[in-house]
């Protein structure tokens, strides 16, 4: 399995396979389409969405999917997921399998105005003796 990072909530995400000949290891094309499904934290089902990849640049048995971690998309912040892609090649099905988490965004900005509206006016400061 491969981690694929950290993400936040509206980023994108991209993963791909490369398809391989059981028998000889040759890049090989799939019979029929190659699918994702994500998992989140472990469940049992599928969820929150899932599809079929694309091949990649007419290149045999090169695929990819790229999707963003929308809240829409069923996608919370703090929680991990795991991407299993499948596919059928040379009559034997096989899978993959990514993980990654979605993590919360920094309030970077909410912090600087807090800061800003922290700061006393240097004029009226008491001066040290």
């Amino acid at each position: 399995m491969q981690h694929l990072g950290d993400f936040k909530i509206d980023d994108y995400i991209t993963f791909g396979v490369q398809l391989h000949r059981f028998s000889s290891g040759a890049v090989y094309a799939p019979t029929g389409n190659v699918t994702y499904t994500f998992y989140e934290d472990n469940s049992t089902t599928g969820a929150p969405t899932g599809g079929n990849l694309s091949q990649l640049n007419s290149k045999t048995g090169l695929y990819s999917a790229r999707v963003q971690l929308t809240t829409a998309n069923g996608f919370e912040a703090g929680k991990d997921y795991f991407v299993h892609v499948e596919a059928t090649v040379d009559g034997v099905a096989a899978g993959e399998l990514f993980m990654f988490r979605v993590i919360a965004t920094p309030q970077v900005a909410l912090i600087d105005d807090a800061i800003t509206a922290a700061k006393f006016d240097e004029s009226t400061a008491f001066p040290l003796k």
